[in-house]
C-alpha cells in the first residue's frame, strides 16, 4: 500500500482546483450566450406584438438574426391551425400515485 505525501496531495487537489475553474468559466459562458439569446428572443417577440404583419425575414433583419438560427428556426416545423398538438400543462407532467391499503 502506497501513502502519499501531503505535497502530492496538495498537488492533485490543486490542479482538481484548476479543471474546476475552467468547467465554470464555460459554464458563465455558456450562460451568458443563453441569456443573450433570450433577450433576443424577447425581441424578436416584442416587434411581433407591435406589428403582427412583417414577414419573416424582415423580422430577422430588423432584429439582426445570425443566419444559422434563421435556418434552425425556418427547419423547425410550422403548427398547423388543425393540429391536434399540444402542449402539456404541469399536472398531466406530474407523476401518478396510487394508494394501496392491502
Amino acid at each position: 500500500m502506497t501513502s502519499k505525501t501531503a505535497e502530492e496531495t496538495i498537488k492533485e487537489l490543486h490542479n482538481e482546483l484548476n479543471a474546476t475553474k475552467k468547467s465554470l468559466d464555460q459554464f458563465r459562458k455558456i450562460t451568458g450566450e443563453i441569456k443573450q439569446r433570450a433577450e433576443e428572443a424577447h425581441q424578436l417577440l416584442e416587434q411581433l406584438k407591435s406589428n403582427p404583419n412583417l414577414s419573416e425575414s424582415q423580422i430577422f433583419e430588423s432584429a439582426d438574426v445570425p443566419k444559422n438560427v434563421q435556418r434552425f428556426i425556418k427547419s423547425i416545423p410550422k403548427a398547423r391551425d388543425d393540429d391536434t398538438t399540444r402542449p402539456q400543462t404541469s399536472h398531466e407532467d406530474a407523476p401518478v400515485f396510487e394508494h394501496n391499503d392491502a
